[in-house]
């Protein structure tokens, strides 16, 4: 099923926030006014004072099924990178566990470190910590929108009690720039690209292969790599890439050196890759393209 987007817009004259469920179980959005961070009596010659990374927010993110989640500040320069700070009430008969799925910054997909545990009749205060150098990675200087969802599921049993609608949190409300990529385009069929932009070897010797996903389909989709060779060896890489509808991955297929040394090919030179892009979903397999990397 295709999720609705919740859009919650902070730092600015007006917020949306998704708050909660209507009697049908639909979502909504509720309008709340708040002020800018000029304050209304003050005059043009006062000097602003310098303001926190830190922003305090307070706004409802998920409120169901005897479960909140609110949103209680947003840090630009946290401990690791940017950072959510979120309250966690849980007035269920069972201990829970929230964790994110399908994260994405500016529309480039992430993977930040949640999971809290919150006990029946309890309350948990958890960060949402996301990681300098993916932003770094994907070419992100200032956060503008997050969007994600919550993933909630009994400690004890781990089954899943709710996956979230899409909660969308904007910060800055601007519109996002494109940037071009350049590089050996592999796949572009249907709306789906994805572009080799170089290799990279590490000082313990593993392979990466750098490459950048766009996903224009309707739908999620996963991005793996079958029936790997490198110059005619076969060799199994690591490479799995989820991307959402809409949104772009900056990822890897990766070498280990082991793998490398297994097939005589540590220090050795790259001079042709080949494999098989295998895109899937839930409901099977979307494509399987073939691809060829020459690195001569």
């Amino acid at each position: 099923m295709k999720k609705r987007n919740l859009a919650v817009v902070l730092l600015a004259t007006t917020l949306l926030v998704g708050c909660g469920t209507t009697n049908n179980g639909e979502a909504q959005d509720v309008q709340i006014e708040t002020q800018t961070s000029q304050e209304s009596g003050a005059t043009a010659t006062e000097t602003p004072k310098e303001e926190s990374t830190e922003k305090e927010i307070n706004k409802v993110l998920y409120d169901n099924n005897g479960i909140k989640a609110v949103f209680t500040s947003f840090n630009q320069n946290g401990a690791y990178g940017p950072e959510i700070k979120l309250q966690l009430e849980n007035t269920t008969e069972k201990n829970i566990t929230v964790q994110v799925r399908e994260v994405s910054i500016n529309g480039y997909m992430m993977d930040p470190i949640f999971s809290e545990e919150v006990g029946t009749g309890k309350k948990a205060n958890g960060s949402i910590n996301f990681f300098e150098s993916d932003l770094e990675e994907n070419g992100i200087e200032q956060v503008n929108s997050i969007e994600l969802s919550l993933h909630i599921f009994e400690s004890d049993s781990y089954d899943t009690i709710d996956d979230s609608e899409t909660i969308k949190i904007v910060i800055n409300d601007v519109e996002e720039t494109k940037k071009e990529v350049t590089g050996q385009i592999l796949l572009d069929k249907d709306g789906l690209k994805v572009t080799y932009k170089d290799m990279v070897v590490d000082g313990d010797g593993e392979v990466s292969l750098k490459v950048f996903v766009e996903n224009g389909l309707d739908t999620e989709a996963t991005i793996q790599v079958r029936d790997c060779s490198v110059n005619g060896f076969m060799i199994d890489p690591i490479c799995s890439i989820d991307v959402e509808p809409g949104k772009k991955a900056n990822d890897k297929i990766g070498f280990m050196s082991w793998d490398l040394e297994e097939q005589g090919l540590e220090g050795v030179a790259f001079e042709t890759v080949e494999f098989t892009l295998h895109v899937f979903n839930d409901n099977g397999t979307i494509m399987d393209v073939p691809a060829t990397i020459n690195l001569k």
